[in-house]
């Protein structure tokens, strides 16, 4: 009984990736979010001053729970010029 929870224990981070990785296709596939809308939807709050500290703001609360707070770079690249980018990210 014991070899049976420990290999579950074993499977459940794996199953959650492979979950995670279908519903993000499902996701794409049905269209409910558009990528190209998002970013343009974005790029209009892109001159207004509460983006950035929002920005900073996610970046913190991520690193704050040991998450990548990095991938605040994958919002911020396309939306500011990299100079601004890099401000916003150190």
């Amino acid at each position: 009984m014991e070899q049976k929870a420990f290999a579950l224990a074993h499977l459940r981070k794996p199953l959650i990736v492979v979950l995670l990785l279908a519903a993000g296709f499902l996701v794409h596939v049905s269209g409910l979010l558009d990528a190209r809308e998002a970013l343009n939807w974005a790029r209009g709050y892109a001159g207004s001053w509460f983006l950035v500290l929002a920005l900073i703001g996610l970046q913190v609360i991520l690193y704050m729970f040991a998450l990548p707070g990095s991938f605040v770079l994958w919002v911020a690249a396309p939306l500011y010029p990299p100079a601004i980018a890099a401000l916003v990210l150190s």
